[in-house]
């Protein structure tokens, strides 16, 4: 009888060990995954942070010359209005650069080693 009891701990220990190795060898496939899903996401981040820059610039860009050239030409409605535009795309830009300064940072997070 004792020896019925060891073979299946024996075939109990050895089920438990396969089981192991697979759930590691799965736990290795998703960091993986995972590793390439978030230097995919860094680069759309980065390269649509850059995407953006520039329609935005133009937009401000000729907001600030609506209103230089045609600032004594305006109600203080219209005034308004273009400033109310010009901080809105500032704004934007500041999310943008956000954005930008948030996908470096995870990439430092990444590459810096451990704590010891």
């Amino acid at each position: 009888m004792r020896r019925r009891e060891y073979v299946r701990e024996l075939e109990s220990s050895s089920e438990l060990i396969q089981q192991l190795r697979r759930q590691r060898e799965a736990l290795g496939r998703t960091s993986e995954e995972l590793a390439r899903s978030n230097e995919e996401l860094r680069q759309f981040a980065y390269i649509a942070s850059h995407d953006l820059q520039e329609p935005l610039r133009m937009v401000s860009g000729f907001l600030g010359l609506l209103r230089t050239r045609y600032e004594d030409k305006l109600d203080g409605k219209a005034a308004e209005y273009i400033r109310f535009a010009v901080e809105g795309a500032e704004r934007m830009s500041q999310l943008i650069r956000d954005l930008l300064e948030y996908s470096r940072a995870q990439t430092r997070l990444r590459r810096s080693p451990p704590p010891t």
